[in-house]
């Protein structure tokens, strides 16, 4: 995870939390759940990582959760115009009041009224 900038509230928990989540217990879930062989991991930041994925990919869903305004942009500015029509970019922390970062990154790249609210998360669906 990167450090929050000057766009986040971060909560007190944030900086002891994030070294727990290691990228082998991630691996052990999609073997366990035989979804290995259909999501690829890139364990980095995502200003590292979105490069090294296809230029002209298409995406039917994803699944964003950053936590901070960096990260969410970085990987909604990657996203969108990758989406296939009727794709839908899931967004978690949205509602957050302590991850206020990720919704102010969804605003500046999406219009407010395309997007979906579902219990304190949200959704995008490309219409075309």
């Amino acid at each position: 995870m990167p450090e929050a900038s000057n766009q986040d509230k971060v909560p007190g928990y944030y900086k002891n939390a994030m070294p727990r989540n290691e990228i082998d217990k991630v691996k052990d879930a999609l073997i366990k759940n035989s979804v290995n062989d259909l999501i690829v991991l890139r364990k980095g930041l995502f200003k590292d990582t979105i490069s090294t994925l296809p230029k002209n990919s298409k995406y039917c869903f994803a699944y964003v959760d950053c936590d901070l305004y960096e990260g969410t942009r970085e990987s909604l500015e990657y996203l969108i115009p990758r989406m296939s029509k009727g794709g839908i970019i899931f967004i978690d922390d949205y509602t957050s009041s302590n991850w206020i970062g990720v919704k102010k990154a969804v605003l500046e790249l999406l219009p407010e009224r395309k997007i979906n609210e579902y219990k304190g998360q949200a959704y995008w669906v490309k219409i075309n």
